[in-house]
């Protein structure tokens, strides 16, 4: 078998036969003899492969010397660098899409549509329905100056019935739910509670019969589209560039 020829830069080789020095050190007698098997070309000897770049030097190990160091060969790849770190990490929502429902009045509710902690909503599903003794004044309000300006139109009669329909349109009543109120002239008894975003219900803290008012939280709603993975990982184990798989 032919003794296996590589190239390597000084500063490598240097390396390199530091760490088989332990190796080469018997590799001499008493005498300066060289270990068989093992040799350093002089510089001026012509090399059988294509020329040194510079700064480099030609070794040629033995196969039975590299059986006894351990040195293996492979192809030189550029490729990246993976690096695994194993750490605990917890799972959050997106906080840029959670919404915390409330009412903007007080009342008692009556039913729930949504009842249920897991259950999926889209955006405009009805998720409570509550009896708002303010609600149902503020529709009453709008209705009279309707009638007022029908009546005796003006331009501050229409300011006042504007500041009305912008009072419902405030406590999120539908546009649509407005345009059939003055349609008709008819006043819900009940205000619909409806979901601002499509999502899972993560908490539900409402009940029917529980009389609500602006400041409780009735739901949390969140789109779980993409969530938010929380782990504690050293400094010194992150890489300059860091990859999630």
């Amino acid at each position: 078998m032919l003794p296996m020829t590589r190239y390597l830069s000084l500063g490598g080789l240097a390396a390199f036969l530091a760490i088989v020095a332990a190796t080469v050190a018997g590799a001499q007698d008493h005498s300066g003899h060289q270990m068989p098997g093992m040799s350093t070309p002089p510089a001026t000897s012509p090399s059988s492969g294509p020329p040194l770049p510079s700064g480099y030097a030609e070794v040629q190990i033995a196969p039975e010397v590299q059986q006894r160091i351990g040195v293996t060969t492979g192809r030189v790849e550029k490729t990246e660098l993976m690096m695994n770190i194993r750490t605990v990490g917890i799972v959050r929502p997106n906080e840029t899409k959670v919404a915390h429902i409330h009412l903007k009045t007080e009342g008692w509710v009556e039913k729930l549509f949504i009842a249920v902690t897991g259950q999926k909503v889209k955006v405009g599903d009805p998720m409570l329905s509550i009896y708002s003794p303010a609600f149902f004044a503020a529709q009453r309000e709008f209705l009279a100056a309707l009638q007022y300006n029908r009546t005796a139109p003006s331009e501050a009669q229409r300011t006042v019935v504007e500041t009305t329909r912008q009072r419902l349109a405030l406590w999120d009543v539908p546009k649509s739910t407005i345009d059939e109120l003055e349609r008709t002239g008819r006043p819900s008894k009940s205000l619909i509670l409806r979901s601002p975003i499509t999502g899972t219900i993560l908490e539900k803290k409402a009940f029917e019969g529980q009389y609500v008012m602006p400041q409780a939280e009735l739901y949390t709603v969140a789109d779980l589209a993409t969530v938010w993975v929380q782990a504690k990982v050293f400094a010194y184990e992150l890489p300059p560039k860091i990859r999630f798989v």
